[in-house]
């Protein structure tokens, strides 16, 4: 972990994760609710599914970015759900290739305690590698006519998923 940040009038704490036991999560939330309060604003960042032979992920030949869809939306309804035993059942089950986990487990830990049907996630955006490569312009502008059309699978052969979404 980092030395705070501290910027105009909020102050940012970055925190870098590695590997985690699980056993370790109920100590690393305990450590995190001593320094969030109502005004924290707490942002977790990961990519998706990275599906290729580069990732060593090749799981799919035929309908690849729907099949990649299909286990990404496996792992976000765990999440929406709130559920750490539904998203690492998810990981479990796919072993779908999601580098920041752990951060997701993390805060899922930390929502733990929140009375169910108290706040929700709300998905902003779904993409995935070829859809942006597709879209982009000569002049790097995304052409929304462009970004979801159909991409063929020998275009989608290699893949990273991108997954916006907001608790609230």
């Amino acid at each position: 972990c980092a030395l705070p940040i501290s910027i105009e009038k909020f102050t940012i704490m970055p925190l870098v994760v590695g590997r985690i036991k699980d056993q370790d999560y109920e100590e690393i939330c305990k450590k995190l609710k001593e320094i969030i309060d109502d005004k924290t604003l707490i942002v977790v960042s990961s990519d998706f599914m990275h599906h290729g032979a580069s990732y060593d992920y090749n799981m799919f030949d035929k309908n690849i970015l729907n099949q990649v869809r299909y286990v990404d939306s496996l792992a976000y309804q765990a999440i929406a759900k709130k559920s750490n035993f539904a998203f690492s059942k998810v990981l479990e089950d796919t072993q779908t290739t999601i580098c920041g986990q752990n951060p997701i487990k993390i805060l899922l830990a930390l929502l733990a305690d929140d009375v169910p049907g108290k706040g929700e996630f709300r998905l902003t955006c779904y993409y995935t590698s070829p859809q942006m490569t597709q879209a982009r312009g000569k002049d790097e502008v995304i052409g929304v006519d462009t970004l979801l059309a159909n991409i063929p699978d020998k275009d989608a052969r290699s893949s990273v998923s991108y997954i916006g979404a907001v608790f609230t």
